[in-house]
């Protein structure tokens, strides 16, 4: 006997998926039909200015992390953007530092070119980094490499809708590893939420006017599913979609 048989017979998935990111791309998907995307704007961000020819829609929003790509890996611009933008003491002090000797500073180990801020290691860089608001901002900065908004909706170029999607779980916050979170309590630091370091990422780092929405069950102040589908045609989406929207719609 599977486990199918056990626990739902005949059941299709989607009727008990508890996936965030499927229902994430259902909502995608139902974004990319018709005029949808442009309700969803007037529903959650109707002060945003807007430019058809620009709207977009991305899901695992990476676009710091394919931008840092853009750039050549032993080109200089790499260094001179994160000591303009993270300027913090030690990172003036290695504005002209080769990079060995900057990568060895962050716990990276290339010696031919500047590695990604999303390589940096917490625990390398929390001996090498004494100041706690330094060490914070380092923090924040190389994780905002990493992360990626669930679902980003551009307005214009520089205008954007981020939503964090969630189902049953609450916002996360970093650190997230149990060693870094020890570095964190050692140094008594406070914890940076999900929403708090988007913010960064899209106003400080990529320089996009950014409204912030936490999509859950109840919305509470900010979005719920039923609010964000149903505003939506979603008349063109499969029927056994429909019904899955439908189990957060009600």
């Amino acid at each position: 006997m599977n486990l199918r048989e056990i626990a739902a017979p005949e059941a299709p998935y989607w009727t008990i998926n508890r996936e965030e990111r499927n229902v994430v791309a259902l909502l995608y998907a139902a974004l990319l039909q018709g005029d949808n995307v442009h309700r969803f704007l007037h529903e959650v961000a109707p002060d945003l200015p807007v430019d058809r020819d620009e709207v977009a829609v991305y899901v695992e929003y990476a676009f710091l992390r394919d931008l840092w790509n853009v750039l050549p890996p032993a080109d200089p611009r790499r260094r001179d953007f994160i000591v303009a933008k993270l300027d913090t003491a030690d990172v003036r002090a290695l504005a002209d530092a080769d990079p060995a000797t900057w990568n060895a500073h962050f716990g990276g180990i290339s010696t031919k070119y500047w590695q990604s801020p999303s390589r940096w290691s917490v625990r390398a860089f929390h001996s090498t980094i004494a100041d706690d608001d330094d060490f914070l901002a380092t923090c924040r900065f190389s994780w905002s490499f990493n992360i990626k908004p669930d679902l980003v909706v551009h307005s214009t170029t520089h205008h954007a809708v981020v939503i964090e999607a969630k189902v049953e779980s609450a916002e996360g916050s970093y650190p997230a590893m149990a060693a870094e979170k020890r570095i964190f309590d050692d140094r008594r630091l406070r914890r940076v939420g999900q929403t708090e370091l988007q913010e960064h990422l899209m106003r400080e780092l990529l320089g996009i006017g950014a409204r912030h929405l936490l999509l859950t069950a109840r919305g509470g102040h900010d979005l719920s599913w039923s609010q964000a589908f149903g505003c939506l045609d979603l008349s063109a989406m499969p029927s056994w979609a429909q019904r899955w929207v439908d189990r957060y719609c009600t």
